[in-house]
């Protein structure tokens, strides 16, 4: 019974932190059993930000380029949150739009058309990012 509310607890919490990798793996069918190839790895902190990192980091190197592309996304979106000047780049492996969309449950979204994306991420960004096909 303890093990199973850890593992409940542990899936709050990255779900809470990692909003839109933890929805599109939801979507997906893949959150719970990609948690548990997270949690295999040996890295989980006690605290929810580092945790939530740790495992952004970890979707980062998925083989979906998608969830790799998103995760690496919700890490630059964590990373500038505070500094109005900082901006990252991620390449995206199709148009982000519809892949966010996904992610925050939009159930009426397409699928993203496939090509090579560049999302800018930042505070002083029109909207917080700006996306160019390349």
């Amino acid at each position: 019974m303890v093990n199973e509310v850890i593992r409940f607890w542990r899936l709050q919490t990255l779900e809470r932190f990692c909003v839109l990798t933890a929805g599109l793996l939801k979507r997906r069918g893949r959150f719970e059993q990609d948690v548990a190839r997270f949690l295999r790895s040996g890295e989980f902190s006690p605290f929810i930000e580092e945790a939530g990192q740790q495992f952004l980091r970890f979707m980062a190197a998925d083989a979906d380029a998608t969830v790799a592309a998103l995760a690496h996304t919700e890490l630059a979106l964590h990373a500038t949150r505070t500094d109005p000047r900082r901006e990252q780049v991620v390449d995206w492996p199709c148009e982000p739009e519809n892949v966010l969309a996904q992610a925050l449950g939009r159930a009426d979204v397409a699928s993203p058309a496939p090509g090579r994306y560049r999302m800018r991420i930042g505070r002083a960004l029109p909207s917080g990012y700006q996306c160019e096909r390349l």
